[in-house]
């Protein structure tokens, strides 16, 4: 189990620090505390559904539809993000959100 916790910890480095720091470079610096708090609350609902929906799939039809449903929308996330586009914005502009 330890070294579960070690790939978590590796996970969570690798992930939370490039998304805060997209954040800092796309809120203006007056919105800048709304937006990470917009960032933490998509986070907390996003896990909130998606434990939800996992934990009724595998009450209902077991792990394997569990585990189905998890591949499938982790796929489709790839997709989508295939397909954005991140642009650093310029020196003075800043998305206002």
């Amino acid at each position: 189990v330890w070294p579960l916790f070690i790939l978590w910890g590796i996970f969570i480095s690798f992930n939370e620090g490039p998304t805060r720091a997209m954040v800092g470079d796309l809120v203006s610096e007056d919105l800048r505390g709304f937006g990470f708090s917009l960032l933490s609350v998509a986070i907390g609902v996003s896990l909130l559904l998606g434990n939800l929906i996992f934990g009724y799939l595998w009450d209902k039809f077991g792990s394997p539809a569990a585990f189905y449903w998890s591949a499938v929308t982790t796929m489709s996330a790839l997709v989508v993000l295939l397909f954005l586009r991140y642009d650093t914005p310029r020196q003075g502009s800043s998305l206002n959100i």
